[in-house]
Parts: structure tokens; C-alpha cells; sequence
């Protein structure tokens, strides 16, 4: 099961750049208000919220780092 306390962050900022970079698999969805942000987390499936995660694990960002 997927931590979604740990994934919320993920929408509000990078956590390796507290920023919010383009290349960014989340960049779209960062631009928008915190209420449309978790609106749009909420409406999430587990499937979803799992691809967030493994797109994570494999950043680019993470691994320039």
C-alpha cells in the first residue's frame, strides 16, 4: 500500500530541489491551487498513485543529486 501522506508532498514541491522543475512528471499539476491540487490527489487510484510513486523512485532530478 502506497504512503499517500509521503506522495501529497510530491504535488506540492520536489523534495531534492523544493522547487518545481519542468521536467517534472508533476510540473502542471504544481502550478495549480493547493484545493485543486488535493482535489485532483484525491481522485487518484491506487494504480495512480503507485506510477507516482516508481516515476519518483526513478528521477532524474533524485539522481543528479
Amino acid at each position: 500500500m502506497i504512503n499517500k501522506s509521503y506522495l501529497i508532498g510530491l504535488v506540492f514541491s520536489c523534495p531534492y530541489t523544493e522547487g518545481n522543475p519542468e521536467e517534472c512528471k508533476l510540473h502542471e499539476i504544481r502550478k495549480k491551487a493547493k484545493a485543486q491540487q488535493i482535489e485532483w490527489f484525491n481522485s487518484l487510484s491506487e494504480e495512480e498513485l503507485q506510477k507516482i510513486y516508481d516515476v519518483h523512485q526513478n528521477c532524474p532530478i533524485k539522481k543528479r543529486t
